[in-house]
């Protein structure tokens, strides 16, 4: 795995900053990027993106692909848990045509862990961070999440979503 960082927030606005600088320092580097979000935050992220990319040009020509967390999370989700089988059935297909025949690094950013959380869902978001770090040893990646400052129930909670992680922060502690 090269890189799995989880982001603690309370400002919408600091998360999609966030999000749009990585996204623009991965094309950049000519990696291709997924965005996985509520649509509140994609709206925002792609305005921000909008500033100085043609997002439109950049989703046709397969650099930037968006989904919607909710919908993404029906593909898999069984019981109020992720099923395995069907988390693969729905990401690798994803991940083979983001990252091409030669293997390009893929920056993806996800909140489904977040929206898990925001439904009481705690053991299933962590089980979902459990998935992503089995994609992320299959595919180069560089992966971000993000969660909700206040979802976050307890510190138990946040050690277990650090601990599934390369790098974390919180944007009441990093200057935007």
């Amino acid at each position: 795995m090269q890189f799995h960082a989880v982001r603690f927030y309370r400002d919408d606005a600091s998360l999609c900053a966030w999000v749009a600088r990585m996204v623009v320092r991965g094309l950049a580097e000519n990696q291709p990027a997924i965005i996985v979000a509520t649509p509140a935050h994609s709206a925002r992220i792609i305005a921000t993106l909008s500033q100085g990319l043609d997002v439109a040009a950049l989703q046709r020509e397969g650099a930037l692909t968006l989904r919607d967390a909710e919908e993404m999370l029906s593909t898999f989700m069984v019981d109020g848990l992720p099923d395995w089988d069907l988390w693969r059935r729905t990401a690798i297909p994803l991940f083979n045509k983001l990252s091409g025949p030669e293997r390009r690094t893929v920056r993806a950013y996800g909140e489904m862990v977040d929206v898990l959380v925001q439904r009481g869902l705690v053991e299933a978001a962590l089980r979902l961070e459990d998935c992503w770090n089995y994609l992320a040893r299959a595919y180069p990646m560089s992966l971000m999440c993000a969660y909700a400052a206040d979802h976050v129930l307890d510190d138990e909670d946040i050690h277990k979503i650090c601990w599934r992680h390369t790098h974390a922060s919180a944007d009441w502690l990093i200057h935007s």
